[in-house]
């Protein structure tokens, strides 16, 4: 008789948290190693969400820079068995809530983002549609820019980005449609001729 195969459906989750447990170990115990540590692992998916909130790479950079030494500073408050990355999010996302308060509102230069979902077979297209979405996505006003990324970048729903701004969820759906009727009209030429795509997930 076979035994059965081992559930590795929740694999994963263990796995992660050990992780941030293991993380968290190491910054106490050596905080300067431990930093480095956090950097080295953390640093490269931060970066992937602050280039696209930041106005720029610059901008980018100095914002997690900042997220990750608070991190270091607040490490014993980090809860052991939760998701280290959700936890520096957060960290991140009220560093930018600071910025944005502190800062006179100002237009948004073009900011070259990666498209989510390439096409291999048209990358010519492909490169032209990410470019488009790309600038209609950086001239959006930041508020609307930050529930764009955190839903379909960052793939959280709606009530999570709610906790995660500190604002009512119908504000989140709000800013979240506002964002794509302004896109729809940035990108309506290429629309009208067949290319770029506007997200249409709203769960």
């Amino acid at each position: 008789m076979k035994s059965a195969p081992p559930d590795k459906t929740n694999s994963a989750v263990p796995a992660t948290a050990a992780r941030g447990a293991s993380v968290k170990a190491a910054i106490l115990a050596d905080p300067e190693a431990g930093a480095r540590r956090l950097v080295a692992e953390e640093g490269p998916a931060l970066f992937a969400l602050a280039v696209r909130l930041a106005p720029d790479a610059g901008d980018a950079e100095e914002l997690v820079f900042r997220a990750l030494a608070r991190a270091v500073e607040r490490i014993a408050q980090f809860e052991d068995g939760t998701s280290l990355h959700a936890w520096l999010r957060a960290i991140l996302l009220n560093e930018r809530r600071r910025d944005l308060r502190r800062a006179a509102p100002l237009a948004d230069p073009d900011l070259e983002l990666p498209d989510p979902a390439p096409s291999p077979a048209d990358r010519a297209a492909a490169r032209s549609d990410a470019e488009a979405l790309a600038s209609a996505l950086a001239r959006l006003p930041a508020a609307f820019r930050d529930v764009v990324v955190l839903h379909y970048y960052e793939d959280l729903p709606l009530a999570e980005i709610s906790v995660l701004l500190a604002i009512p969820l119908g504000t989140v759906k709000w800013r979240l449609h506002q964002a794509r009727e302004r896109l729809r009209a940035a990108l309506a030429p290429a629309l009208a001729a067949g290319a770029g795509a506007i997200p249409g997930r709203t769960d």
